[in-house]
């Protein structure tokens, strides 16, 4: 521990050296001031005087007390200091030497065997050890600081590197893509990184200081948090997943771990948290399984639609038949036209299954959003109650591409779980219609959206909300929460096959007592508002002659009843090859085939093209109950003139029929007649 100056003040060795500092400079200015008046007597009183000689005596004195003060505080080298006692002790001694002349007897004395001058030898020998010694001490001291020099250097190249990777960490961390929080052990927030401010959308400055319950979304409960502490409290890295709050209150998905960071003590100081978002990851994963569940009742939804449309036909069919014949105060037409209101009611259902499988062809052109939305606007506000307020903020946003009956059924079916979730206190139902744009970080909760321009209805409402458990399911189809016989859990799952249909999503945020908003986006296009479609032709029959072919005898045959009532003559078979040979044997008997697509022994295009490879331009109707694997493109491609879904009305029928004449007739005109058949 590094400690300030006031500190090493007053401890007992910087007391000390405190001292030692002061009487080094006292000593020396002794020295320096008794040297002076050593030499003012010598040049002023008597030269070689005693009094010259013991002034200089002390002054050395004092310079040599200083040197070793000077060593004693700034030189921690044994040797040194032993170098200069030896030298100060030479020196001294060859100053009382000069001083006293205690040995000049021995000069004159016989000890040695003869005459010498002891006393000089000595006081030379004493006064040239003291300056070996103090020759050996300046080496000393100089190897000594060059020691200390070099062991600096390889402190301060530590050093550096020790701060270089500091710096690369801190740069590592202030740069990374994962977001880093750094607590103390009570879980309050010391740092950020710069990842995690643009994540969160709070600053370092505002999340600082804050626990990190700031951040808590609701979607965990007590027990969630509660192992988390436990396993950082014995110590563990927590692994997991969390599901967070922004600033703005949206959500996201981070996956985390969570490790412990211990003083020299062993104490958990601090924990600090990596964590990775997924969002986009576990959206797509969301995305991935209800494409699983949507493809596996899509298999199942084309299983049944055929039958079910097949069975359908016949009940429609024959209730058109009944009611036809029925006369109108009949008490039995009333019960014909409920089985043919509920015939409709599961003709519906069946295309709704189909929508959301996406097993239907959806025909797209220029669709004005905001007409479509002010449409069903006015119906609903016929049929709202009282305690339903209906807000509205429905801008011209231009066109998309859809189909202009399920956008309609997209907005009724959104508007209808509005006000059914308000049916029992009230409150407010807001739709808007408004063009924004959607960036490629966009991810909807149902859908596939590309980045763009993008038509966005919005419709919110106050009702009670939709509990967390539940909103991953909306989607699903026949999953309902309502109460028997109140929905049949098509409604949304609807919505979302035909938005996905024409390349958009649906966003969905509701919390228990707040409300829901559902957010559907749809791709702007440019374009201008299509013309009106001319009124259908009234239903008229007949005098041709019809080939009509299905596997379905009971299909065939009530078809035949009914056409032939309106004047057509009808052959029917329930074997495509034999109605295939029927036709090459007797070509010229036919003006007009009309043909189930799904058979057994061939389907209806590969029947089709047969009877134009006899007779080109023969006016063709295609009929199937099952949508998937033809287009009206292909159909047409191969000279086909009409194509016809099941369950079809007696008018549905008898239109395509004469649509498909009218264009043998105009191709007639337009062209030679081709040879008989």
């Amino acid at each position: 521990m590094t400690l300030s100056i006031s500190e090493q003040a007053a401890s007992p060795e910087g007391a000390t050296r405190a001292r030692v500092g002061r009487s080094f400079v006292i000593l020396s200015c002794l020295g320096l001031l008794l040297e002076i008046a050593a030499s003012a007597v010598c040049h002023m009183v008597k030269k070689d005087s005693p009094l010259d000689e013991a002034l200089s005596l002390i002054a050395m004195m004092c310079f040599v007390w200083a040197s070793l003060l000077f060593v004693y505080r700034n030189v921690r080298n044994p040797w040194v200091t032993g170098c200069m006692v030896g030298a100060a002790a030479f020196l001294l001694f060859a100053g009382l030497l000069d001083v006293t002349g205690a040995m000049k007897p021995f000069d004159r004395s016989f000890l040695l065997g003869h005459p010498s001058n002891f006393h000089k030898v000595l006081h030379d020998v004493s006064f040239a050890a003291g300056i070996v010694f103090i020759l050996l001490s300046f080496t000393l001291s100089a190897l000594q600081a060059y020691r200390t020099q070099w062991r600096l250097e390889l402190q301060n190249e530590e050093l550096r590197r020790e701060t270089n990777a500091r710096v690369r960490l801190t740069s590592a961390i202030e740069q990374s893509a994962e977001t880093v929080i750094i607590t103390d052990n009570k879980g309050v927030v010391q740092y950020v990184n710069p990842a995690f401010e643009t994540l969160t959308g709070y600053s370092r400055d505002e999340i600082t200081g804050q626990t990190t319950s700031l951040l808590e979304s609701g979607r965990h409960d007590a027990q969630y948090f509660q192992e988390l502490w436990d396993a950082l409290s014995r110590g563990d890295t927590w692994r997991g997943h969390f599901v967070n709050k922004k600033k703005d209150g949206s959500q996201y998905e981070v996956s985390a771990v969570i490790s412990c960071v211990r003083d020299d003590s062993g104490t958990i100081v601090n924990y600090v948290a990596a964590e990775h978002d997924v969002t986009i990851q576990m959206n797509l994963e969301k995305r991935l399984r209800q494409a699983q569940k949507m493809e596996v009742l899509g298999t199942f939804a084309g299983q049944i639609a055929h039958d079910f449309n097949n069975i359908l036909t016949l009940i429609l069919g024959r209730s058109e038949m009944a009611l036809r014949q029925l006369p109108d105060g009949d008490p039995v037409r009333g019960h014909v036209q409920h089985i043919e209101k509920a015939g409709h009611r599961a003709a519906k259902l069946i295309k709704q299954m189909l929508v959301f499988s996406r097993q239907v062809e959806q025909e797209s052109r220029p669709v004005a959003m905001h007409l479509v939305v002010r449409e069903v606007l006015d119906l609903l506000r016929a049929s709202l109650p009282s305690t339903v307020h209906l807000r509205d903020a429905v801008a011209d946003c231009g066109m998309v591409m859809a189909d202009a009956t399920q956008i309609h059924q997209v907005v009724m079916n959104l508007c209808t779980n509005a006000c059914q979730a308000l049916q029992d206190r009230g409150g407010e139902l807001e739709v808007t219609l408004e063009m924004t744009e959607l960036g490629s970080g966009f991810m909807p909760d149902a859908g596939h959206i590309q980045p763009g321009p993008h038509v966005r209805l919005r419709v919110r409402d106050t009702g009670n909300g939709i509990d967390s458990s539940v909103l991953p399911h909306i989607f699903d189809p026949f999953f309902t929460t309502k109460k028997t016989g109140e929905g049949t859990g098509l409604g949304l799952s609807t919505v979302a096959g035909i938005v996905d249909g024409f390349g958009g999503g649906v966003v969905v945020q509701s919390e228990v007592g707040w409300g829901s908003v559902f957010e559907v986006y749809l791709p702007g296009v440019d374009g201008t508002v299509p013309q009106a479609a001319p009124a259908q032709e009234p239903l008229v029959g007949g005098r041709e002659r019809i080939l009509f072919v299905d596997d379905n005898e009971e299909i065939a045959e009530m078809a035949s009843c009914s056409l032939e009532q309106l004047g057509y003559s009808v052959t029917i078979f329930s074997s495509s090859t034999k109605a295939l040979a029927h036709f090459r044997d007797h070509p010229n008997d036919f003006d007009i085939v009309i043909t189930d697509q799904v058979m057994p022994e061939m389907v209806g295009t590969d029947l089709a093209r047969a009877l134009l490879g006899i007779c080109p331009g023969l006016p063709i109707v295609l009929v199937s109950g099952f949508g998937h694997g033809i287009t009206s493109e292909q159909t047409r491609a191969i000279g086909i003139s009409e194509y016809l879904m099941k369950p079809f009305s007696d008018k549905a029928l008898c239109l395509a029929i004469r649509r498909a004449l009218k264009d043998r007739a105009v191709l007639s005109i337009a062209e030679p007649p081709p040879p008989l058949c």
